[in-house]
This record gives C-alpha cells, structure tokens and sequence, in this order.
C-alpha cells in the first residue's frame, strides 16, 4: 500500500471565507519533489479545462504536479480547497493574509478572480503552488505556467482565500 497517496477524499462547499494549513508528516522532502515537478512545466500555455501535458489550467497545474510526485488530488480549484477543510487545522483567512504561515509546497487559494457572474461570490476559483520567499508558481490565464510571482503584489489585487498543507493520508 502507497501510504504516501491520497485514496479518498470528501467534501462539501462552505460559504466560511477560511482555508486551513495541514500538517506536514511527510517531512520536508516532499516539498522540494512538488516544487520540482512544477518547475517541468514552466512556459506551457494557459487553456481553461487543461490538465497537461501540452497545456493546463490552474488546478489542472497543482494536480500534475501533486500527482507527480504520488499525491492525488481532486481536479477543480474549489474542490482542492474543500479537501484542505475536511482534514484541516490552524485556520489561515483571507481577512488575516499572514505570509509567515506559509510553506513552500503549501497550495495558496484565491476566490473572486472571474468578475463576470461565472460564479456565486465567495467561490474559490484560482490555485498556485507556494514557493518560499514570497513567491508562489501557478498556471496564469495570460502567461501560462509561471515562477517567481510576488505573492503579496498578487493578493493586491484578489482576494486571498486560504492556504492547504497537505498530508500524509491513508485510506
């Protein structure tokens, strides 16, 4: 048994504007793999609905490369976040951004980033990878994947919806 693989996985949407950090017990060997395997797919195009090889949105993005290095995780940006409320603890909110809470491999969610009425206010609809330094690396709909992106000049401009911390989980 792989117990270093997400197996299952449940949750529902809430309207609660809080994310949560997990606990790390893989150590901090798995970080560095999930940061790497991001690194692949620098200069690959944006395409909403994409999940690679050859393009990706930003969910499609932290599932390759979660799953690159034996970590499932749902597919859409509000359902990787939903994971991270079921099995959660040490709350981040978006009302309290707090840099100092952050890890490198940690999933950092947005919510708001479609104006257009696409979806209900509240709703988490963007995810990157947390870098270190300030920095995080996600697939962005007008430079495709990305580096080096200043964290806190992003959430300048949307609203931060929380951080995930994956974990070591079993069946």
């Amino acid at each position: 048994e792989d117990v270093n693989r997400i197996t299952s996985y449940s949750g529902t949407y809430s309207d609660d504007e809080e994310a949560f950090v997990l606990d790390n017990t893989f150590g901090s060997g798995w970080k560095q793999e999930v940061l790497s395997a991001g690194k692949k797919y620098f200069g690959l195009p944006y395409l909403m609905g994409a999940v690679g090889p050859q393009a990706f949105d930003c969910s499609g993005f932290t599932q390759k490369a979660y799953k690159d290095v034996g970590i499932d995780i749902p597919r859409l940006a509000d359902e990787q976040y939903n994971i991270c409320e079921k099995y959660g603890f040490a709350k981040v909110s978006d009302d309290n951004f707090n840099l100092s809470k952050l890890q490198p491999g940690d999933l950092i969610f947005f919510k708001d980033t479609y104006n257009d009425g696409t979806f209900p206010v509240g709703t988490i609809t963007h995810v990157g990878i947390y870098e270190g330094n300030g920095k995080f690396m996600h697939a962005s709909s007008s430079r495709g994947v990305i580096s080096g992106v200043d964290l806190t000049s992003y959430v300048s401009g949307v609203k931060f919806g929380g951080a995930c911390r994956y974990t070591k989980w079993g069946v």
